[in-house]
């Protein structure tokens, strides 16, 4: 284990590789940024209309 590794905390996580390049940080942050919203969306949906059909 490095000392990097030893520093961090329990509730830090590690996004991206060591070895990921600058543009390749880039590109995973905007994928990210473009699909969490549309599969919070679709999950907040679908617990919607769970509840409303279990509602009668």
């Amino acid at each position: 284990m490095t000392v990097r590794q030893q520093q961090r905390k329990w509730w830090q996580l590690q996004w991206f590789a060591e070895s990921d390049t600058k543009e390749e940080r880039r590109l995973i942050l905007k994928l990210d940024l473009l699909i969490v919203p549309y599969a919070f969306l679709a999950y907040w949906t679908k617990y919607i209309d769970q509840a409303n059909i279990s509602m009668d």
